[in-house]
């Protein structure tokens, strides 16, 4: 115990309390940032094996078919002429969608996630990262009671377009329209013997213009936060996805931890570097190199 007399802490004493406090902030919190993460990482591969397991009781149910691809074309989206070559079969733009309406006659497209998937898996956050969510409270249309928007959770249970989530959903996809790509993925669904077994995963793209984001600007997207990324969505503030606007394509890809989700029902890790470039007409989207 100090003394009447004692004049107190000095100045200099103080400095060194707050040097110490400060040090210690610098190290705890970076550590407590990546437990908050590698926490989010682990919901994430808990809604991904939660997609799975209701894809799998699906087919379980439909004579082992996986459900309708939501977005997809048989023909050129630009020429309108259908594609006869096998290997450019598929012109697929909105791999994270959850509902899709096109009047196309060659459309590959299911509708609405919420028609087939509904009765499997009844939470459509589900389908969005933790890292990057919608909140399905969230008022997204309109056409609700007394005027009132729908939210999203409403839009899924009533078959209404809603936003798309935050996950790349791989099943019955045949291909990439687009002889350039590097590596063709092909999906589960397809029929095909290159079929892949992947059937979803945190969604990686390099594009000018797509759903998420500043049309006519290129940027690298993703669902997991990495260097030098912002974090926000003029289109749906709800979701908020980690973008990089400015300057080229980072080469290699900044090094994050991803979830991907196979047909046999196992859901894994993998390095967002060890991915492969699988472009289409629209972006170039980056999945896992573990295909099957």
């Amino acid at each position: 115990m100090r003394r009447k007399n004692d004049p107190g802490f000095t100045l200099i004493e103080l400095l060194v309390v707050i040097a110490i406090i400060a040090l210690l902030l610098s190290v705890l919190v970076p550590a407590l940032r990546k437990a908050k993460e590698q926490s989010r990482l682990v919901i994430c591969g808990s809604n991904q094996r939660q997609i799975v397991e209701a894809v799998l009781a699906y087919m379980a149910s439909n004579n082992t078919s996986l459900p309708p691809a939501i977005s997809g074309l048989q023909d050129s989206p630009f020429t309108g002429s259908v594609v006869t070559d096998p290997a450019r079969v598929t012109h697929w733009h909105r791999p994270t969608a959850l509902s899709y309406a096109c009047t196309n006659p060659m459309a590959l497209n299911g509708g609405h996630h919420g028609r087939y998937m509904l009765p499997y898996l009844e939470r459509v956050d589900v389908y969005t990262c933790p890292s990057a969510p919608m909140e399905p409270e969230m008022v997204i249309t309109g056409g609700g009671v007394d005027g009132k928007g729908l939210t999203f959770q409403e839009g899924y249970e009533k078959i209404l377009p809603i936003p798309d989530g935050t996950y790349t959903l791989l099943w019955n996809y045949q291909g990439f329209d687009n002889v350039s790509s590097p590596t063709r993925f092909v999906g589960p669904g397809s029929k095909k013997q290159n079929a892949a077994n992947l059937l979803l995963c945190d969604t990686i793209f390099y594009s000018v213009n797509y759903t998420w984001g500043y049309p006519g600007v290129n940027k690298l997207v993703m669902t997991h936060p990495f260097e030098g990324a912002s974090k926000e969505t003029p289109e749906y503030p709800g979701i908020k996805i980690y973008y990089l606007l400015e300057g080229p394509r980072p080469d290699p890809l900044p090094s994050v931890r991803m979830n991907a989700g196979y047909v046999d029902g196992h859901v894994e890790r993998y390095d967002s570097r060890d991915t492969v470039n699988c472009r289409n007409a629209v972006v170039d989207l980056y999945l896992p190199r573990k295909f099957k």
